[in-house]
């Protein structure tokens, strides 16, 4: 039973029927990002399922990934600080949006 459930959820993933053939219409489900030097994405283990696709290192001139895990209250609590500190300063300005 199982088993039976991670074949079809991994078929989900991977864009493929019950019976592991591709499914017609080219659109798998995945969102990709190809980003620039500088740039990063965050997310949610939590909410997203995700991965990262091969690539050749002589084409794209390499990799440098990161790994950082945060707790949800280390970011709620951050939330809350930077809403009390805009709130502090809507309430010294009037015109503060």
């Amino acid at each position: 039973e199982y088993f039976s459930a991670y074949r079809a959820f991994a078929n989900i993933l991977e864009g493929r029927q019950d019976n592991g053939e591709a499914r017609d219409g080219g659109n798998d489900g995945k969102i990709r990002i190809r980003l620039k030097p500088g740039q990063m994405v965050t997310f949610s283990n939590r909410r997203m399922v995700h991965g990262r696709d091969s690539f050749s290192e002589v084409a794209s001139g390499g990799r440098h990934l990161q790994g950082c895990y945060l707790t949800i209250e280390v970011f709620a609590n951050r939330l809350r600080v930077l809403q009390n500190s805009a709130r502090a300063v809507h309430n010294r300005d009037p015109g503060y949006p």
